[in-house]
């Protein structure tokens, strides 16, 4: 998700009581996750920086945690309709 989009998201996140961690990558991602068990929900974009998109992001933490639930984002419907 890019930075504009994502630092709103965690702003409108907060103005409705939520707390939201955040980070640019899959890989940022894993040892927030692995450091915060408190989190319910992961919003992960399907497509994002790094080896780690949002869809493998998920496995990897639904192995860790199979209680989290995932919500996915994309900006790239195509791609995932022509599949």
């Amino acid at each position: 998700m890019e930075r504009n989009l994502r630092e709103g998201v965690v702003e409108a996140l907060a103005d409705a009581g939520h707390t939201a961690l955040e980070a640019e990558s899959g890989e940022q991602a894993v040892p927030i996750l692995r450091q915060h068990p408190e989190i319910e929900l992961l919003f992960t974009d399907v497509h994002m920086p790094g080896t780690i998109d949002g869809i493998e992001l998920a496995k990897i933490t639904q192995r860790m945690r199979r209680d989290l639930k995932v919500l996915y984002a994309t900006g790239h419907v195509q791609e995932l309709l022509r599949d």
